[in-house]
């Protein structure tokens, strides 16, 4: 079902929009939202499957490199922390996403 399509000032409006979006500092180096939690919760699930049924032809990693951002290190924690043995974790101001001079 539609409502209408998009009207031509609608693309300058969310342009608009965007840009405040990514401009807000609450979203400077933002947690994991409950749904990216449920991500990457199912995937560490998936993740010890392979590794127990012997399907992944990777061994488990011994360190993981990782962003400094929060988001970065809640996925990485959440996916190896548990890990036997237990990789090193080392965050890297290097793999940072690109700087843009916004907040997100």
């Amino acid at each position: 079902q539609m409502a209408h399509g998009r009207g031509v000032s609608d693309k300058g409006e969310q342009e608009k929009a965007r840009k405040a979006v990514l401009k807000d500092e609450k979203l400077t180096d933002a947690r994991l939202s409950p749904d990216g939690t449920k991500q990457v919760r199912r995937a560490t699930i998936n993740l010890n499957i392979l590794h127990k049924a012997g399907f992944s032809k990777y061994p488990a990693p011994s360190i993981v490199l990782v962003s400094p951002l929060r988001r970065a290190l809640m996925t990485a924690t959440e996916l190896f922390y548990g890990a036997v043995p237990r990789p090193r974790f080392v965050a890297l101001e290097t793999l940072r996403e690109k700087r843009t001079g916004y907040a997100a």
